[in-house]
């Protein structure tokens, strides 16, 4: 996903963009390892592939201590504003379109208040 679209449009912060390219790897992440396993005891019984049950076993361990991670690595991520997590404050909301804490949109490109137009005649 690449991180161009944005409140600010024009003169963006690069603190900003590293942020939310740090978002998408987490969220990257996340999704890879809710998929896996499941992929994989859906695929190889169809290829063929019989899988003994211990390791099977020691898999869904691993892949639960996985997903916990990955999970835990994508609600934290840290405002590019505020610095508290995007995710969690009052409320948790792992889908919020705006930080819970200082209403920052997601995919912002810099901080939005600095695009009021501050008419000083």
């Amino acid at each position: 996903m690449k991180v161009t679209a944005g409140v600010a449009g024009r003169n963006p912060d690069p603190a900003y963009l590293a942020a939310w390219r740090d978002y998408v790897r987490r969220r990257r992440a996340l999704v890879a390892s809710m998929v896996w396993l499941p992929a994989i005891v859906v695929v190889a019984p169809r290829l063929g592939v019989h899988l003994p049950e211990p390791p099977l076993i020691a898999a869904g361990a691993g892949w639960l201590g996985l997903f916990a991670i990955a999970n835990y690595r994508h609600s934290s991520f840290r405002c590019p504003r505020c610095g508290r997590p995007f995710f969690i404050g009052l409320v948790s909301n792992a889908f919020a379109a705006r930080c819970v804490n200082c209403k920052l949109p997601k995919w912002a490109e810099r901080d939005p208040s600095f695009d009021v137009d501050r008419n000083l005649d």
